[in-house]
């Protein structure tokens, strides 16, 4: 038997056989093959067991450089392959005999998955897949209750491959604390020299074996019968991490140097047959483990690899070519499966871009939009090609240099930030990070953009430095002199400066100005930013006022804080500004934010209405609230965008709260869920209804059960499924802006009454019912009329029923100023505000009439008045009486006789004196003016 090709490396298979049924593999490189008894007497078997005797495939050979020379590649390919002999054939898998058995750790119970049918085309490369997979000893037959889909994926060659879908079994997985190092800082990190290579570790996760009392949740489907895994399976949560983490164990036995990445390894040196030697130390000891190399994806000793995807050269680090190639045939989306796949391409490449956040934001927010191809438009088109462009155009980076100190250079922008990371001394970067500011940050001043952004660069980075120093670039002056220093607890700081003190203080970070970040845009949107529109030169003004607020933790009293405010009064006298009166006042136990609204106030009650005045403070809420949002405060009660109201915090929402005794607890539930002022409301208007109240440990469990019990609520409330939120079309900020109309009934005639017209404001969700004999346009006209006249109403918002369709409605409405909306014919949801009162309206009726027997005539009103004093969610949890008139409802049932109804949690006083004194200083201009920097993180 002679082989066609000396020069290649053959497999000679023997298959054996009698009681014992295994392959025997036999490698040759000279062109005349052994004998059977030559073979047989290597494996110690007698000549009767032999069934057959074949060359096999030729065996894959390692890619040497050219740099490498022959003998030297010949003589470590024929080594590497007798060391994984056993595992050349495809789709063959070695075995970790060391590894431990393990453990899938699930929480909860996982429920089994359906199986969906194999399509036709597949099956015969699934059948062969899963008979090598059985006869290699990775998976078994077995009969469990646990099923996992099986799905065959199509490869470029037209074969296919099998996946096993564990995003159920994962879901009810704990995930380990061992996980996979990120990749990006990885390659950050890595070495380059001369020689480099890269090995890939074939089937690794097949290599792990699992508990037996774990196999069964890996089981699937297949052609009328189970299998289950006997080796940890892809697709599960952990088996990157497990498998991780057994290849870093066994790289620091064989080469503490090498770097992996699950099932990649990455070596380098200068030296050629000092490189090779590590290689085969590395190749042969998984081989003597137990696993196997596929050599057709490594290569070995090149001056440029391809490693996760980035090409590794003496210059530098670059995208690979095929990602490159695939780049230049990026076309526009048509589904939202595609849009996702083209953002986590250009994903890939994100760090070579300058301000690549800011770009692609255009792009994300179309997953938003529940995409199609309808919504791409030719600014989609061009900020693709644009980004398409750069990444085709782009060259290599540098990576980390542990011997030098770590440059950061921040670039800051109006929506966002970019900073650049370099080691010192050299001109090409190692990678572009770009941020997006949130919400909240938008809002910030520039220096305190610019402070987020810092801190946030070196919070990421500092892993980056390997211990060496940070010096970073900023266009801010004055971070070159901030005090090495604890923040004094004298001044009312926000918690997020004493987050940026930490990075300003921190002794391995060197701070330098760069006036060249400094560009015109930046200084420009400095300007605008802290200047409102229509602000005169600072001085113009006749009077100066500086106000400020502090509060610090009290020492020796049961007060949790010390504040008090100060107001600077003066003049301009060019650029020197002239202190002429100074007003102070102490406040006692309240927080900063408070006392600078505080300090607002004061400085209100001083100023003369006459004179032209420029307020100066360092509260954005303060400034913005005065500025733009007046009508807001007024509304909300001084209440903070978390809905909090502007106290101390130990009293957000608590107020002063009585705890009743035991026996009084029945009697306060019953009360506020059936009182006169309630209406069978549901378990949380009712404990809103308490807790505005009263305070007692277990409160939200008692009302809740004595709600759910209700015999009345059980007879006549509809199940509470959950169904999608509906919005109203239209929303206004301020009271009867918009007035929804609707008829209730025809319900059992009562004093001829059998229907009641339904008003629902937009605003505030107060309502007003009116009995009515009839549901005609004479009867609506009657009663709406005073309605609008005392009201002063802007518009009604009604269905196109007959009274309101009607001529005689739509005049007698114009007549007295009132504009009419109509939602369209057959669409409930546009009146869907009234349309909700109405079912609320009716089952309140219902649980009155059942409870007391009564006629519902005799119970409207009351009910009318129990709906305005429901706690609503839309509402902030306040309520619609509330919102209209700035003061809770007076209960008797709760409130107690002669008990006046409390005010909204804001001081009364402090609220009525800011919007006179507001009204009365039309010459006021609020401005925002940030202290410097130097002042604020020093002593």
């Amino acid at each position: 038997m002679r082989v066609s090709d000396p020069d290649q490396v053959y497999l000679v298979t023997l298959r054996l056989e009698g009681d014992i049924d295994r392959v025997v593999h036999a490698i040759f490189w000279d062109h005349v093959v052994k004998s059977y008894d030559v073979l047989l007497a290597e494996q110690d078997l007698p000549p009767d067991f032999v069934r057959d005797c074949q060359v096999g495939e030729e065996v894959i050979a390692p890619s040497f450089s050219p740099l490498v020379p022959r003998e030297l590649a010949e003589s470590y390919s024929k080594s590497w392959a007798l060391a994984q002999a056993p595992a050349l054939y495809r789709n063959n898998v070695g075995w970790d005999k060391q590894s431990p058995y393990h453990v899938i750790p699930i929480k909860g119970e996982p429920q089994t998955q359906p199986q969906y049918p194999i399509k036709f085309e597949a099956r015969a490369s699934v059948r062969k897949i899963l008979t090598q997979l059985e006869y290699q000893g990775v998976i078994e037959p077995c009969v469990s209750p646990m099923n996992n889909p099986l799905f065959p994926v199509a490869k470029p060659d037209h074969s296919y491959r099998i996946v096993v879908d564990y995003r159920h079994l994962n879901s009810h997985t704990r995930t380990y604390a061992i996980q996979n190092s990120h990749s990006a800082a990885l390659m950050n990190n890595i070495v380059r020299k001369k020689y480099k290579t890269t090995l890939d570790i074939s089937n690794g996760f097949l290599c792990q074996s699992i508990a037996p009392e774990s196999r069964d949740y890996t089981s699937f489907s297949a052609f009328g019968s189970q299998k289950k895994f006997c080796r940890l399976p892809q697709g599960c949560k952990n088996s990157p991490g497990l498998f991780s983490a057994r290849v870093t164990e066994l790289l620091h036995e064989l080469d503490p140097e090498a770097l992996s990445y699950v099932g990649d390894i990455y070596l380098t040196d200068d030296e050629i047959l000092q490189h090779l030697r590590r290689v085969s130390r590395i190749v042969v000891g998984f081989a003597d483990i137990g696993y196997k190399f596929n050599f057709k994806k490594s290569k070995i000793a090149f001056l440029s690899v391809i490693f996760l995807g980035y090409e590794l050269s003496s210059e530098g680090k670059s995208l690979a070519p095929h990602f490159l190639e695939k780049c230049a045939l990026l076309q526009p989306p048509n589904t939202v499966q595609k849009l996702r796949s083209l953002l986590g391409f250009l994903n890939f490449g994100r760090t070579y871009i300058p301000d690549y956040a800011t770009r692609i934001k255009p792009l994300y927010e179309l997953i938003r939009l529940n995409f199609s191809s309808r919504f791409w438009t030719i600014e989609h088109t061009h900020i693709l090609r644009e980004l398409q462009n750069d990444l085709l155009a782009v060259k290599h980076l540098h990576t980390r240099d542990n011997k030098t100190h770590l440059v950061i250079r921040v670039i800051p922008g109006a929506v966002g930030f970019t900073y650049v990371t370099f080691n010192e001394g050299e001109t090409v970067p190692i990678a572009y990070k770009s941020h997006l500011y949130s919400a909240a940050e938008q809002r910030f001043a520039q220096t305190e953009k610019i402070l987020t952004a810092v801190q946030m660069a070196v919070i990421k980075e500092r892993p980056l430095a390997q211990g060496q120093r940070i010096i970073v670039l900023s266009p801010i002056p004055a971070l070159e002199a901030v005090t090495k220093a604890s923040v004094p607890n004298s001044k009312a700081l926000h918690p997020r400066w004493i987050q940026w003190a930490t990075s300003l203080t921190a002794t391995d970070v060197d701070y330098i100005f760069d006036p060249k970040l400094q560009t015109e845009e930046f200084l420009q949107y400095e300007i605008e930013y802290q200047v409102p529109a229509g602000t005169l030169p600072i001085d113009q003004y006749e009077v100066v006022m500086y106000t400020d607020g502090s509060a610090q933790p009290a020492v020796g009293t049961k007060q949790q804080y010390s504040a008090a405010c100060a107001v600077v009064s003066g003049t301009m006298e060019g650029e020197v500004f002239c202190p002429r009166h100074t007003y102070t006042k102490t406040l006692g136990d309240c927080t900063a934010q408070l006392a600078e609204l505080k300090a607002l106030l004061l400085a209100l009650e001083h100023a003369e209405p006459a004179i032209l005045t420029l307020l100066v403070c360092d509260s954005y809420y303060c400034v913005q609230s005065f500025n733009e949002y007046l009508h807001y405060w007024k509304m909300n009660g001084f209440r903070d965008s978390k809905g909090n109201t502007i106290k101390h915090k130990l009293l957000w929402g608590v107020g002063v709260r009585e705890l009743p005794n035991k026996i009084e607890r029945p009697r306060l539930i019953s009360a506020a869920h059936e009182g006169v002022a309630s209406a069978h409301a549901g378990v949380a208007a009712t404990i809103s209804l308490l807790q505005a109240r009263y305070w007692w440990p277990g409160l939200y469990k008692e009302t809740k059960q004595y709600v759910l019990c209700c015999d009345v609520c059980q007879q006549i409330k509809a199940s509470s499924a959950r169904r999608p939120q509906q919005t109203p079309l239209l929303i206004s900020n301020r009271p009867l802006q918009c007035v929804y109309l609707d008829h209730c009934g025809p319900l059992t005639p009562d004093s001829a009454y059998k229907y009641i017209l339904v008003a629902v404001d937009s605003c505030s969700r107060f309502v007003w019912v009116w009995p009515q004999r009839s549901a005609d346009a004479r009867t609506v006209i009657k009663d709406l009329r005073i309605f609008v006249d005392t009201f002063a109403v802007a518009a009604f918002h009604s269905d196109q029923g007959p009274a309101f369709a009607s001529k005689a409605f739509r005049d007698t409405m114009a007549s007295l100023g009132v504009q009419l909306q109509f939602s369209s014919p057959f669409h409930p949801e546009g009146n869907s505000v009234v349309e909700r009162l109405n079912r609320d309206l009716k089952q309140s009726l219902t649980a009155r009439v059942i409870g007391t027997g009564r006629s519902w005539l005799a119970h409207l009103y009351r009910v009318q008045r129990a709906l305005n004093n429901l706690p609503r969610r839309s509402l902030g949890g306040r309520t619609s009486y509330e919102c209209l008139f700035g003061t809770r409802m007076y209960v008797p049932d709760l409130d107690g006789p002669g008990v006046e109804a409390a005010d909204t949690p804001f001081d009364i006083n402090d609220r009525e004196l800011f919007c006179r004194i507001y009204n009365n200083f039309v010459k006021i201009t609020l401005l925002r003016v940030l202290p410097p920097l130097e002042l604020r993180m020093s002593q």
